[in-house]
């Protein structure tokens, strides 16, 4: 009897160790961000995959978020395009999750930039290929949990829309 009731003390501590300790979570996240003085209409053409609401694209894997694909940017603004729990480069995890990017000024009809896997028309950089250009900001942060706490190593990539690597004026 005192055996059993040493293997059940055993067993709850290691469980304790095992339940509660921390564990490493890192995320990589990608972000577009308006660098110019101008509204600009951002439309997001993702790859094909399963979304279970219309019109959404699903902006993680595994994760259940879903954003619109078409949205307006503000100047001095940015928003999350996609993000991934797996330690990727932002230009491989924009081609993942999306075909192509145009943006157009507010009038929805002229797009300025468009971006894809083969080309880049109005911008003087294509973020779909390896020597594109990133902003990256690092951030430590903890997500604890009643029994434990979840520290998160977040890799945030942003693509930003610069005025001067435009080749087409507003």
């Amino acid at each position: 009897m005192k055996a059993i009731k040493y293997m059940v003390i055993f067993f709850l501590i290691s469980c304790c160790f095992t339940f509660c300790g921390e564990t490493d979570r890192v995320e990589v996240e990608i972000f577009i961000q308006n660098k110019t003085d101008s509204l600009l209409h951002i439309t997001l053409y993702p790859t094909k995959g399963e979304s279970p609401m219309d019109g959404l694209y699903s902006a993680c894997e595994k994760c259940g978020v879903y954003l619109l694909p078409e949205f307006y940017l503000y100047p001095n603004n940015e928003r999350l395009l996609f993000l991934t729990v797996d330690l990727v480069k932002p230009y491989t995890l924009l081609s993942k999750a999306f075909d192509s990017i145009y943006i157009s000024s507010t009038n929805k009809d002229s797009v300025i930039i468009k971006l894809t896997h083969k080309e880049v028309l109005g911008y003087s950089e294509n973020n779909f290929t390896e020597n594109s250009t990133w902003d990256l900001e690092i951030e430590k942060s903890n997500r604890p949990t009643q029994f434990k706490n979840n520290p998160v190593m977040e890799y945030k990539y942003k693509f930003l829309i610069l005025r001067d690597k435009m080749t087409n004026n507003l």
